[in-house]
């Protein structure tokens, strides 16, 4: 902000000799700005007040004279502010290349004696190259406009009274920097070209080389950038065109080139390195075994630990899910989680070099070593059920690891892989005939009754006759439908859970969508850190009582209405969502398997726009949990934060207007304070519960002044009825209690 605090004397200038003084404004960064200046003057100049303040950085600054080019309708600025060091005044430079979206780089820089001047350089817009025909560089043509805005900045330090016998004018202590200052442009400032040719900031490149330092490639270091956008910022398509936030991968190649020369660490070394890291953070948390040179690393973090801890139903019922990242490296990463009120919560991260029976058996050994006698919930032994995909590696890892529990195949996982396997264009099925083959699959695998299900395929292969591949699949499925089919298997019921499926399908694409390329020592580091995170997020959400939505991409909030009014539905499940682009264009979007056939997905294997809309347009309540049991939100702090949330900490936060806030909310508030605070002062004095009932009444005031200015007339109604409750029974008991003899 700025404020007017004093009037200077300036000048509004033309440059044929023309000449008014008025009274200009100083500027200070903390306050709001005053400027004294008619209208007619500001007209004169071309500019706009508001143009000279949206421009300058928040900074002390006073403006001294304004220029009026009248031949080329722009203006100069000339100003002064408290930068003290060379220091200051790039920074003072890099926020305002920041504010106006506009960069410069130095034309030259003058060499100073610190006699007069301490600093003194030249810069000219980042779209003036002084690029020369003939120069056969074409990379600076493609941004050179011959951009016009220009920037003088000098330092004045000015130390004697007299320079070689000529009087020195001291410097203004307070605002020893002046600036002049043409900002005029002949680009589009905030356009997409400008924004894709501004600098890479500090921030972003501290970003970048904390990545490298993890182990990162360039490559992973981006998608791992882009992660991080795409979770924090509600403008990420806009965020991908600035270079500053993110850099085009030669910016990145560069940086990485920079800092890797002259270290040689092995993997080895690395992995190492970064479990020692992550026992030092928190005792037992990481471990890692080598058998040759094949590896299997175990990730139980603390909130892995209180999530094992907790769960009643890690007894019951384990997901485990596989993903495999890059083929140069061919690691998979392996995710045990269990159902919760909240979703799906991890138990444990795996990740072994290979696919290996041995790698992944003492994995899940080193996951029961790190844990303890707590794992599942309490059970040793393992849980009543393991729901895996299509691997049987491990499979057979979890028999041999927990040989009293079951192993069958997860619905979810098994209808999404089926459902990306007809839409292949290898196995050339006809896109009409795509729904149709994975509803009669479907049919067979919600069978009621074998004789029902036995009917459904033979029904299915018969319909598929034409499609040699797919009876082939089909066959070598219903070889083993003990382990898919529900009416083989009713002792186990359904085996599934609508939460934990969706969860764990948008968490496989949504957060390891842009892990494929990430190698062992990346994955480290983004499954301790992020992943972590990322569970931390929603359960604070839950305990909170905030719709836990956060599922789905930020920007994800609802579905445009030429969207919605377009969506056609083939069939159950199945939709046709129309592009953004264009209009006439359709894509295919299953919402039972979550899968789409937008190049989005094909290419990045990752949630797109049309699945999350299709997720809002069939079933919103399945992204949109909220908790009102207190001993559950209870339990999600402690899961989350490692320790019991203050009874404040659990007030129930209004997820949608403040008129929703009830009476019963507030008086039971209300009450609940007085009860508990009343238990903890029985044993006191009486000057002690007079002290610590004046700080209830207190604390019942803030609260309620609270909801009053939120919610007023919900909140009338609550005092009304708070006031009859007191009346009813507080006072007669305090009468009763203050003439009692015995006590």
């Amino acid at each position: 902000m700025f404020v007017f605090h004093s009037t200077y004397n300036g000048i509004v200038k033309s440059r044929k000799n023309h000449c008014s003084r008025k009274s200009l404004g100083q500027i200070n960064r903390k306050m709001v700005f005053y400027f004294e200046i008619d209208e007619e003057h500001l007209q004169k100049a071309s500019v706009s007040f508001q143009e000279i303040q949206d421009l300058l950085p928040n900074w002390d600054t006073k403006i001294t004279q304004l220029y009026k080019y009248e031949n080329k309708g722009f203006y100069e600025v000339v100003l002064l502010i408290n930068a003290q060091s060379e220091a200051e005044v790039k920074e003072w430079l890099e926020q305002y290349e920041e504010r106006s979206k506009c960069s410069y780089t130095v034309a030259s820089t003058r060499k100073t004696t610190g006699m007069k001047v301490g600093f003194k350089q030249f810069l000219r817009c980042r779209h003036n190259t002084n690029y020369k025909k003939g120069s056969g560089d074409s990379k600076r043509l493609s941004r050179n406009t011959n951009c016009e805005s220009r920037m003088i900045v000098t330092l004045r330090t000015a130390t004697r009274k007299k320079y070689r016998g000529k009087p020195v004018n001291a410097p203004d202590r307070q605002y020893p920097c002046e600036i002049r200052l043409l900002p005029c442009h002949n680009h589009p400032i905030g356009s997409d070209e400008v924004l894709g040719c501004r600098p890479v900031s500090k921030a972003t490149k501290q970003k970048l080389a904390n990545l490298f330092d993890y182990g990162h490639t360039p490559s992973t270091a981006m998608a791992c950038l882009k992660l991080e956008l795409q979770s924090s910022r509600d403008d990420y398509e806009h965020a991908l065109k600035d270079r500053s936030i993110c850099p085009k991968y030669q910016d990145t190649l560069q940086l990485f080139n920079s800092r890797s020369r002259g270290k040689s660490e092995t993997t080895r070394e690395l992995m190492l390195g970064k479990i020692r890291e992550f026992n030092e953070q928190s005792p037992n948390s990481a471990a890692i075994e080598f058998v040759g040179d094949e590896y299997a690393i175990c990730l139980c973090p603390p909130l892995m630990k209180r999530a094992h801890q907790k769960s009643t139903v890690a007894s019951d019922m384990v997901f485990v899910d596989s993903t495999e990242t890059s083929t140069h490296h061919a690691s998979k990463v392996h995710v045990l989680s269990t159902t919760f009120e909240c979703g799906a919560l991890p138990l444990g991260v795996l990740i072994t070099s290979t696919e290996g029976l041995d790698l992944i058996t003492l994995a899940y050994r080193m996951l029961m070593e790190l844990v303890g006698e707590s794992i599942f919930g309490g059970n040793p032994e393992g849980p009543q059920l393991f729901m895996t995909d299509d691997s049987a590696a491990v499979q057979t890892a979890l028999q041999i690891t927990w040989q009293k529990s079951s192993v069958l195949l997860c619905n979810a996982h098994l209808l999404q892989s089926w459902w990306r396997w007809l839409i292949k264009a290898d196995n050339a099925i006809r896109q009409d005939d795509q729904p149709l083959l994975f509803h009669d699959f479907r049919d067979i695998l919600y069978a009621r009754t074998n004789c029902e299900c036995s009917t459904m395929y033979e029904l299915a292969l018969s319909r598929a006759a034409q499609y040699g591949n797919y009876c082939v699949r089909l066959r070598n499925y219903w070889q083993i439908k003990e382990q898919w089919a529900l009416c083989f298997r009713p002792q186990l019921a359904n085996g599934s859970n609508p939460k934990i499926d969706s969860s764990v399908r948008i968490i496989k694409d949504r957060i390891f969508g842009l892990m494929k390329k990430f190698n062992s020592i990346q994955m480290l580091d983004f499954v301790y850190n992020n992943f972590t995170q990322y569970y931390q997020k929603r359960l604070l959400d839950a305990s909170t009582n905030r719709p836990i939505q956060n599922v789905l991409s930020p920007e994800t909030t609802l579905i445009p209405g030429d969207i919605l009014h377009n969506i056609k539905t083939l069939s159950e499940d199945i939709y046709w969502v129309p592009s953004t682009k264009n209009s006439e264009v359709f894509h295919v979007v299953n919402g039972e398997a979550l899968d789409c056939t937008c190049i989005y997905k094909r290419s990045l294997e990752m949630l797109c726009k049309h699945i999350e809309w299709i997720c809002l347009y069939t079933k919103p309540e399945r992204f949109h949990v909220e908790i009102s049991n207190m001993e559950l939100r209870a339990k999600f702090y402690f899961i989350a934060e490692g320790k019991y949330p203050r009874q404040q900490q659990l007030f129930p936060e209004r997820s949608q207007s403040s008129d929703n806030c009830s009476t019963e909310v507030i008086t039971v508030l209300v009450e609940d304070e007085i009860k508990d605070e009343g238990d903890s002062c029985n044993a006191r004095t009486n000057d002690v519960i007079i002290e610590e009932g004046t700080e209830i009444v207190k604390n019942i005031c803030t609260q309620l002044t609270r909801y009053l200015r939120e919610s007023p007339n919900p909140a009338l109604v609550a005092l009304k009825t708070l006031e009859s409750q007191l009346q009813g029974e507080f006072q007669p008991l305090c009468h009763k209690l203050s003439n009692d003899k015995t006590l």
